[in-house]
Protein backbone atom coordinates (compact mmCIF):
# COMPACT_ATOMS: atom_id res chain seq x y z
CA UNK A 1 0.00 0.00 0.00
CA UNK A 2 3.24 2.31 0.50
CA UNK A 3 4.05 1.86 -3.01
CA UNK A 4 0.08 2.60 -4.32
CA UNK A 5 0.96 5.74 -2.19
CA UNK A 6 -1.95 5.33 0.24
CA UNK A 7 -2.43 7.62 3.65
CA UNK A 8 -0.77 5.64 6.46
CA UNK A 9 -3.99 6.34 8.51
CA UNK A 10 -6.29 3.93 5.59
CA UNK A 11 -3.93 1.41 5.27
CA UNK A 12 -3.67 0.94 9.16
CA UNK A 13 -7.21 0.85 9.54
CA UNK A 14 -7.65 -1.49 6.82
CA UNK A 15 -4.89 -4.47 8.17
CA UNK A 16 -6.21 -3.84 11.47
CA UNK A 17 -9.80 -4.39 10.40
CA UNK A 18 -8.70 -7.60 8.57
CA UNK A 19 -7.41 -8.98 11.14
CA UNK A 20 -10.74 -8.98 13.01
CA UNK A 21 -12.12 -10.84 9.68
CA UNK A 22 -10.13 -14.02 10.16
CA UNK A 23 -11.24 -14.71 14.03
CA UNK A 24 -15.27 -14.67 12.09
CA UNK A 25 -14.62 -16.57 8.29
CA UNK A 26 -14.16 -20.25 8.96
CA UNK A 27 -11.24 -21.75 9.86
CA UNK A 28 -10.94 -18.99 13.08
CA UNK A 29 -8.77 -20.50 15.67
CA UNK A 30 -11.19 -18.78 18.35
CA UNK A 31 -14.10 -21.22 16.68
CA UNK A 32 -11.92 -24.00 17.68
CA UNK A 33 -10.59 -23.15 20.85
CA UNK A 34 -14.03 -21.58 22.33
CA UNK A 35 -15.45 -24.95 20.49
CA UNK A 36 -13.10 -27.39 22.70
CA UNK A 37 -13.34 -25.33 26.10
CA UNK A 38 -17.72 -25.42 25.95
CA UNK A 39 -18.31 -28.42 24.31
CA UNK A 40 -19.68 -27.18 21.22
CA UNK A 41 -19.68 -28.18 17.67
CA UNK A 42 -16.89 -26.51 15.84
CA UNK A 43 -18.52 -27.05 12.77
CA UNK A 44 -21.38 -25.24 13.49
CA UNK A 45 -19.96 -22.28 15.08
CA UNK A 46 -18.58 -22.27 11.47
CA UNK A 47 -21.54 -21.53 10.09
CA UNK A 48 -22.24 -19.39 12.79
CA UNK A 49 -19.23 -17.25 11.56
CA UNK A 50 -19.73 -17.32 7.82
CA UNK A 51 -22.83 -13.77 7.75
CA UNK A 52 -21.38 -11.69 10.17
CA UNK A 53 -18.01 -12.48 8.74
CA UNK A 54 -19.41 -11.22 5.25
CA UNK A 55 -21.23 -8.63 6.56
CA UNK A 56 -18.20 -7.04 8.35
CA UNK A 57 -15.86 -7.55 5.01
CA UNK A 58 -18.91 -5.43 3.02
CA UNK A 59 -19.24 -2.90 5.89
CA UNK A 60 -15.55 -2.15 5.25
CA UNK A 61 -16.09 -2.09 1.53
CA UNK A 62 -18.68 0.22 1.80
CA UNK A 63 -16.59 2.44 4.51
CA UNK A 64 -13.25 2.34 2.15
CA UNK A 65 -15.26 3.25 -0.71
CA UNK A 66 -17.17 6.33 1.22
CA UNK A 67 -13.76 7.80 2.78
CA UNK A 68 -12.57 7.27 -0.82
CA UNK A 69 -15.52 9.73 -1.75
CA UNK A 70 -14.82 12.13 0.67
CA UNK A 71 -10.94 12.22 0.73
CA UNK A 72 -9.94 11.01 -2.30
CA UNK A 73 -6.18 12.09 -1.63
CA UNK A 74 -6.28 9.37 1.23
CA UNK A 75 -6.84 6.71 -1.99
CA UNK A 76 -5.10 7.18 -4.90
CA UNK A 77 -6.59 6.19 -8.06
CA UNK A 78 -5.81 2.37 -9.32
CA UNK A 79 -5.03 1.95 -12.84
CA UNK A 80 -7.68 0.50 -15.01
CA UNK A 81 -7.48 -3.06 -15.60
CA UNK A 82 -9.26 -4.82 -18.57
CA UNK A 83 -11.81 -7.95 -16.93
CA UNK A 84 -10.24 -10.02 -19.21
CA UNK A 85 -6.72 -9.51 -17.39
CA UNK A 86 -8.99 -10.15 -13.88
CA UNK A 87 -10.20 -13.01 -15.20
CA UNK A 88 -7.21 -14.62 -16.24
CA UNK A 89 -5.66 -13.83 -12.73
CA UNK A 90 -8.61 -15.73 -10.76
CA UNK A 91 -6.75 -18.89 -12.48
CA UNK A 92 -4.11 -19.32 -9.80
CA UNK A 93 -6.68 -19.27 -6.70
CA UNK A 94 -8.41 -22.03 -7.73
CA UNK A 95 -6.78 -24.50 -5.50
CA UNK A 96 -7.34 -22.19 -2.88
CA UNK A 97 -11.03 -22.77 -3.46
CA UNK A 98 -11.17 -26.01 -3.87
CA UNK A 99 -9.11 -26.67 -0.61
CA UNK A 100 -11.80 -24.51 1.31
CA UNK A 101 -14.89 -25.91 -0.38
CA UNK A 102 -13.60 -30.07 -0.05
CA UNK A 103 -12.88 -29.18 3.99
CA UNK A 104 -16.16 -26.97 4.54
CA UNK A 105 -18.49 -29.24 2.61
CA UNK A 106 -16.93 -32.33 4.45
CA UNK A 107 -17.11 -30.54 8.29
CA UNK A 108 -21.16 -29.54 7.41
CA UNK A 109 -22.04 -32.71 5.53
CA UNK A 110 -20.48 -34.30 8.88
CA UNK A 111 -18.06 -36.62 6.76
CA UNK A 112 -15.55 -35.86 8.76
CA UNK A 113 -14.86 -33.95 11.84
CA UNK A 114 -12.96 -30.48 12.11
CA UNK A 115 -9.84 -32.26 13.31
CA UNK A 116 -10.14 -35.01 10.25
CA UNK A 117 -10.30 -32.06 8.42
CA UNK A 118 -6.89 -30.80 9.22
CA UNK A 119 -5.45 -33.94 8.21
CA UNK A 120 -7.54 -34.23 4.63
CA UNK A 121 -6.37 -30.50 4.31
CA UNK A 122 -2.93 -31.40 4.60
CA UNK A 123 -3.29 -34.10 2.28
CA UNK A 124 -5.36 -32.60 0.09
CA UNK A 125 -3.06 -29.28 -0.15
CA UNK A 126 0.03 -32.05 -0.90
CA UNK A 127 -1.99 -33.53 -3.96
CA UNK A 128 -2.82 -29.92 -5.41
CA UNK A 129 0.75 -28.95 -5.08
CA UNK A 130 1.76 -32.19 -6.99
CA UNK A 131 -0.31 -31.90 -9.63
CA UNK A 132 0.40 -28.21 -9.99
CA UNK A 133 4.03 -29.24 -10.22
CA UNK A 134 5.20 -27.13 -7.33
CA UNK A 135 7.19 -29.70 -5.07
CA UNK A 136 10.32 -29.54 -6.74
CA UNK A 137 12.68 -31.47 -4.53
CA UNK A 138 11.34 -29.84 -1.69
CA UNK A 139 9.28 -32.79 -0.06
CA UNK A 140 12.20 -33.95 2.23
CA UNK A 141 13.05 -31.01 3.73
CA UNK A 142 9.15 -30.04 4.79
CA UNK A 143 8.89 -33.83 5.55
CA UNK A 144 12.02 -33.20 7.86
CA UNK A 145 10.72 -29.63 9.38
CA UNK A 146 7.33 -31.35 9.93
CA UNK A 147 8.83 -34.20 11.88
CA UNK A 148 10.84 -31.96 14.33
CA UNK A 149 7.59 -29.63 14.72
CA UNK A 150 5.86 -32.62 15.79
CA UNK A 151 8.11 -33.65 18.11
CA UNK A 152 8.46 -30.62 19.70
CA UNK A 153 4.59 -31.38 20.45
Amino acid sequence: MKQRKYADSIALRAIAAGGTVGVLIPPGICFIIYGLITRKSIGTLFMAGIIPGVTQVLFYIITIIIIGKVKPTLIPKGERIPMSEKIKSTKSVWPVILLFLIIMTGIYQGWFTPTEAGAIGAGVSLIITILNRRIQGKIGVSSAEALKNSAMV
